[in-house]
């Protein structure tokens, strides 16, 4: 399959370009290196507005200076030195594995930790943009176990997910809403009477206001969901989303996306959903149950699990996880699906990553952040947290007629990559004008063809 990644018509004056990042998707970005302590793990990435590199896990040091469990890097992979976040997660065997940022820059963290100065509430904190603690947020809040997902409402109010069973005292088993200032928001109540495995592992908001949350559930109403619910906005079950124990037996899940047209995708150890055969990834529509025209084939392997998922804008899925294929194709441990669900040949991390993959983030410029257990990524060093490269992006400037009629243009792409140069005369057929491997330096293109064509609409495609 060919992406058409640059257009324009000469002669009508319209130009316009497309897609983004660089050379070969899925090949490891040799430019960034944060170079964390040997055995460090990453289970959380945020990308800030001004591209900064939140990083969230189990690790004392970043490029050789001590930061412990939560760090910000610049967009080269360096350390901020700027950002210190201190005690706020260094208790002994503390993790962070959630980072959201707010809109006012502040940046909430979730995890198993605790601060050695009680700088922070359990399992919870809200730090300032330098990474000190927000003294605004209640220092006195109590998670009595782990958060694993944190999400910002546009109220300001902040609801949390994972495997703790009380909050301040109340029960509030895997789910929970905060106020701004972080005390508990009473008014909410999800009402979950027992919850296995690690509780709540996923959690996306609806634009009506309700939650769709992954895990293994029970409610004080007598009903469950096994895999995936979807709550009204004061915590009660929408009974019309999904059914009772929709993911098999043989498996669980761990991770949550969502569509802007309301369908989700769920990812996991799962073999199947609904009874639909699927393993470790399903689409559902907007009533929760499995979308027909998203087809895995077999899915990742038997024994894999998909812990992680990153939506593209052009409706593709990176999945990371624990799996060493995808529908009997080699992938370790990383993946792209098409929006039907197929593989995308065209993405790939060579040999793959040697231990597990926790989390991703998607740069403005497409390239992708990998956060997990792994020390290297297709034989290259890379320890807990590494940069892929996307899909690459082009750029032709506009034409000039020439005194034989034809037109001349210059062409901008990524380095090292091969790209095709083509024309038509109806935006229906498309004929090849030249094949090349771009440079570093501009390719000027020529079209002899042109002079006896009144108009010209000219791409260029990757790969030829």
């Amino acid at each position: 399959m060919k992406l058409p990644l640059s257009i324009f018509a000469a002669g009508i004056g319209l130009i316009a370009t497309t897609l983004s990042s660089r050379a070969q998707p899925g090949a490891v970005d040799t430019n960034f290196n944060a170079s964390l302590n040997s055995g460090a793990q990453a289970y959380a990435v945020a990308v800030q507005t001004n591209g900064q590199i939140l990083i969230g896990g189990l690790f004392r040091s970043v490029g050789g200076v001590t930061r412990t469990n939560v760090a910000r890097l610049n967009p080269n992979g360096s350390l901020d030195a700027s950002f210190n976040g201190g005690t706020v997660a260094d208790y002994a065997g503390s993790y962070v594995s959630a980072i959201e940022v707010q809109p006012d820059g502040k940046i909430l963290l979730g995890g198993s930790f605790a601060s050695s100065t009680f700088a922070t509430p359990y399992n919870i904190a809200r730090l300032n943009t330098n990474g000190t603690p927000d003294a605004g947020f209640d220092v006195n809040l109590y998670v009595d176990n782990a958060v694993n997902v944190v999400r910002v409402l546009t109220n300001g109010q902040i609801v949390i997910g994972g495997a703790f069973v009380y909050v301040d005292g109340l029960l509030r088993r895997s789910v929970a809403r905060l106020n701004a200032n972080g005390t508990l928001d009473s008014s909410f109540d999800a009402c979950v009477a027992a919850s296995s495995g690690a509780g709540a592992t996923g959690l996306s908001v609806l634009s009506n206001g309700q939650l769709l949350v992954s895990g293994t559930f029970s409610f004080s109403t007598g009903t469950s969901r096994d895999g995936v619910a979807r709550l009204n906005s004061n915590g009660d079950l929408d009974n019309t989303y999904a059914a009772p124990l929709d993911v098999d037996l043989t498996g669980s899940a761990y991770s949550l996306i969502c569509r802007s047209n309301g369908t989700a995708l769920l990812g996991g150890s799962f073999g199947a959903f609904h009874g639909t055969p699927g393993r470790g990834l399903v689409q559902v529509t907007t009533n929760g149950i499995p979308d027909s025209g998203f087809t895995v084939g077999s899915g990742i392997n038997a024994g894999g699990t998909n812990f992680a998922m990153l939506l593209q804008p052009d409706g593709k899925v990176i999945i990371g996880g624990d799996f060493t294929n995808y529908n009997g194709v080699a992938r370790s441990r990383v993946a792209r699906i098409n929006s039907d669900g197929s593989l995308d040949p065209l993405f790939s991390a060579g040999s793959g990553a040697n231990d597990a993959v926790s989390a991703f983030a998607l740069q403005s410029d497409g390239k992708i952040l990998v956060a997990g257990k792994f020390s290297s990524v297709n034989g290259v060093s890379r320890i807990g947290i590494v940069r892929l490269k996307g899909d690459p992006k082009s750029h032709l400037d506009s034409p000039t007629r020439l005194g034989g009629g034809q037109f001349q243009f210059k062409f901008h792409g990524d380095d090292q990559i091969p790209y095709a140069i083509q024309a038509s005369s109806n935006l229906l057929n498309w004929d090849a004008i030249t094949n090349f491997t771009s440079g570093t330096n501009a390719v000027t293109i020529l079209d002899t063809n042109a002079p006896s064509i009144s108009r010209r609409f000219y791409r260029a495609a990757y790969p030829p």
